[in-house]
């Protein structure tokens, strides 16, 4: 190590440099490591969406990449979504084409990741790196989730749930509905949960 502290010197004295004492450059060193590593993708926060419930008898949720957590409403009524989306650092925020759109449509609402790639085979699909992330507080209606890779957390839900997750995680808990799972890869935890 003091080998190459000492070429370390050698190069800015060369460099007609200042030469900074080691512990500081490796300082630096950890800051541009760790900064690198944070700016590996940015972050857009949405204003969140609230939306009546009205006469709506189910929620339906379709997606590519990301979460999802379902809890019950804290306003009577209100279906409300907090929504960000993760873009690669790689790709600017207008080069990103996917969005989310939210609307209540045929006694459904339906919450739905669309872009313009959304035609792209299964191989292609598994490439994108754009996520989003939704926290979803709801009544407690029927509840049909159809998400490609990522996590889907659901709490204390008293409806029936119909979940399609090609990978990655489930967690249900303190549920009381009826229960149907599709996972082709991943795991899936349930704790505290009455029905069938």
């Amino acid at each position: 190590m003091n080998h190459i502290n000492y070429k370390l010197k050698l190069f800015f004295k060369s460099a007609g440099l200042v030469a900074r004492p080691i512990l500081e450059l490796k300082l630096i060193f950890l800051a541009a490591v760790l900064f690198s590593l944070a700016a590996e993708a940015k972050e857009i926060r949405f204003n969140d969406i609230s939306i009546d419930v009205l006469d709506a008898q189910k929620i339906i949720v379709t997606g590519i990449k990301g979460s999802v957590r379902l809890l019950p409403a804290k306003t009577p009524g209100k279906l409300v979504i907090h929504a960000k989306k993760i873009i690669d650092d790689k790709k600017s925020a207008s080069d990103d084409n996917w969005i989310f759109g939210a609307k209540h449509e045929d006694k459904n609402i339906k919450i739905e990741v669309r872009g313009l790639e959304s035609h792209l085979n299964k191989e292609e699909l598994g490439q994108i790196s754009t996520e989003f992330q939704f926290e979803i507080e709801a009544p407690n209606l029927p509840f049909d989730i159809a998400w490609r890779d990522g996590q889907i957390n659901i709490q204390n839900w008293n409806s029936s749930l119909n979940i399609v997750l090609l990978e990655g995680n489930l967690v249900l808990s303190h549920c009381m509905a009826s229960i149907h799972v599709q996972n082709e890869s991943g795991e899936i935890h349930v704790s505290n949960h009455k029905g069938r």
